[in-house]
């Protein structure tokens, strides 16, 4: 997959997590590797939007280091995307589609992180409460379709103005659909945030 398909944050982490494989002499890039670089990133969202859903980040990542400390060392080599990176790049891929954006985000990486069944930053994730509700997906989805709908009919914006309020727009999206702690939803602020123009 071509890095330019991927946000600037999104870009950063793919290249820590090759760099992290790399200090590591592990051989193939995992997707514990790049769900550590993404919750190391001084400025990522990853990270706010783990703790906003009650999951303890520093526990998250001490897992995740701890599975990446358990990978086989290989002395040399070339580093390479493992066959579960690549399908999560390609569900990552899939969701932004999905969800109309232009650029995979590392809030789809994510999201595709968490959905891996067999993998251990999926477990791990699960283990803290990080689970998707598709309800809440398929709501978000719509609600931010709305929203950027609603941006594009303005015309007096000019470009600064309109991408943060498109940032705002993924921020609420975030906010409300994806992840959340297992058995937790605020309807009340969803209803709120629904009702915008």
């Amino acid at each position: 997959m071509r890095l330019d398909r991927f946000t600037l944050r999104g870009q950063e982490a793919i290249q820590s997590a090759i760099e992290l494989a790399e200090r590591g002499q592990n051989q193939q890039v995992e997707p514990e590797h790049l769900l550590s670089a993404m919750l190391e990133q001084p400025e990522g969202t990853v990270r706010p939007v783990l703790g906003k859903i009650g999951a303890n980040v520093t526990v998250v990542l001490n897992d995740i280091q701890a599975a990446i400390a358990r990978m086989p060392r290989v002395q040399g080599g070339q580093q390479y995307f493992s066959p579960r990176l690549t399908q999560i790049f390609t569900a990552a891929q899939k969701r932004a589609e999905k969800m109309q954006d232009e650029f995979i985000s590392t809030e789809h990486l994510l999201l595709a992180v968490a959905e891996e069944k067999d993998g251990e930053s999926g477990k791990i994730l699960r283990q803290h409460g990080v689970v998707r509700d598709d309800d809440v997906v398929a709501r978000g989805d719509e609600l931010h379709l709305r929203i950027e709908q609603f941006l594009l009919g303005v015309q007096h914006l000019d470009d600064g103005a309109r991408s943060d309020l498109l940032l705002l727009a993924n921020a609420i999206q975030r906010d409300t659909v994806g992840l959340h702690l297992a058995g937790t939803r605020d309807d009340t602020r969803l209803g709120r945030l629904q009702r915008l123009p």
